[in-house]
């Protein structure tokens, strides 16, 4: 149903806090289903054919945003997928979040309902290109195109509604470029889709940190994603098995595919915790670090109860 007031529109994201309940459900609510996706996605539609169901997204945004009326699509791909978004018109102010899943909870303080997955945005104040990051084959994803107003739904001056025309490029491919000539091997990390972290935590410079695949596309960056000037990347749903190879920079270093990047103008002690195994060393004023890690396949089930059965045994003749 198309909500056309805003009363209506301001009494949809607001949730039940006695019950914990949201409006239209504990799930967002999809739109349009895209389906498998690949190559170039052109999104044209108005968030007025949509609802206003999610007040804020958990991590991004809060409950002092006036997000109103959202059109959300879900989708899928095939691969290993890098989501660039390119903004080509708007008729009011539009943000974009990226969900890896459907899930919504309530704020009892506001008494909005939020996003419980959101993973990355792209706000279009400034510029209208963005990057949301890596996407996995076998999720489901979730993209909700959002209204952003200066005053909260039911004030004179509200904006509601936007229209939008939106590109989604997925990009699979680093050009194959040959990987770096020289850097440092981690080793194993982690078992393939198993969530972790890469962090720069207490390095003494302001750091920039870059992941690749072993096809040199660009995966995912960060700048300012930990506490101060330290750079965090968090991979809720892990990695699929493979080699990555990662950058430590620091500010104001530019990353590309095909392990492209120009250095920055910093340098000092580092400490780089991926998983929870960290490195430390020194870099040079302008200095790029670069390393290789490892994902391997998770053990199977059958594997992994062959194991305890040969412990088992182990353990009798002991």
């Amino acid at each position: 149903m198309i909500r056309n007031t805003a009363a209506a529109i301001a009494a949809a994201s607001v949730c039940s806090v006695a019950s914990a309940g949201i409006v239209g459900g504990t799930t967002v609510t999809v739109n349009e289903d895209l389906g498998l996706i690949s190559g170039t996605v052109n999104l044209v539609g108005d968030t007025a054919n949509g609802q206003d169901a999610i007040g804020f997204y958990d991590g991004l945004s809060d409950a002092s945003n006036n997000l109103l009326n959202e059109f959300v699509y879900s989708f899928t791909v095939s691969q290993l997928t890098r989501l660039d978004t390119v903004l080509n018109a708007q008729g009011g102010d539009i943000d974009t979040y990226l969900l890896d899943g459907p899930g919504l909870g309530c704020d009892p303080g506001s008494g909005k309902s939020f996003a419980t997955n959101a993973v990355a945005e792209s706000l279009f104040d400034f510029e209208t290109v963005g990057t949301l990051g890596l996407l996995l084959p076998g999720v489901t994803y979730f993209y909700s195109v959002d209204t952003f107003s200066s005053e909260a739904a039911g004030v004179p001056g509200a904006t509601p509604t936007s229209s939008y025309d939106i590109t989604l490029n997925l990009v699979t491919d680093g050009g194959g470029a040959p990987a770096p000539p020289s850097f440092t091997d981690l080793g194993v990390v982690a078992d393939a889709f198993v969530p972790f972290s890469i962090d720069t935590f207490d390095t003494e410079f302001d750091t920039e940190l870059a992941l690749w695949t072993a096809s040199g596309l660009l995966a995912q960056t960060n700048d300012d994603g930990g506490p101060s000037v330290q750079s965090l990347i968090e991979l809720g749903q892990g990695l699929p098995a493979g080699d990555y190879f990662l950058a430590l920079g620091s500010f104001d270093t530019e990353f590309a595919d095909g392990f492209g990047f120009t250095a920055g103008d910093e340098g000092g002690a580092f400490r780089l915790t991926v998983n929870g195994n960290t490195t430390t060393g020194t870099q040079a004023v302008g200095e790029t670090g670069l390393f290789r890690f490892t994902v391997v396949p998770a053990p199977s089930t059958a594997a992994l109860a062959l194991l305890a059965g040969g412990v088992a045994i182990r353990r009798r003749r002991a």
